[in-house]
């Protein structure tokens, strides 16, 4: 999994797109396998645009798009 090599790397951010949701299910799931807490909190997430404009993400985009 692409997500664990780089949390065990040395890279500067490392962040995931999903819901703040999402996120937190991930980290836990991620502390399953052999990643530590520290490796884990390193996650940044959700990463990307918010928008309250809608809470449809095709609207979002086109909005952002404008």
């Amino acid at each position: 999994m692409a997500l664990m090599e780089a949390l065990k790397s040395p890279a500067f951010y490392v962040g995931a797109l999903g819901s703040r949701k999402n996120t937190q299910k991930r980290k836990e799931r991620l502390l399953e396998f052999d990643l530590n807490q520290e490796q884990v909190e390193r996650l940044h997430g959700p990463v990307g645009l918010y928008s309250a404009l809608s809470p449809h993400p095709k609207l979002r985009y086109r909005s952002w798009r404008k």
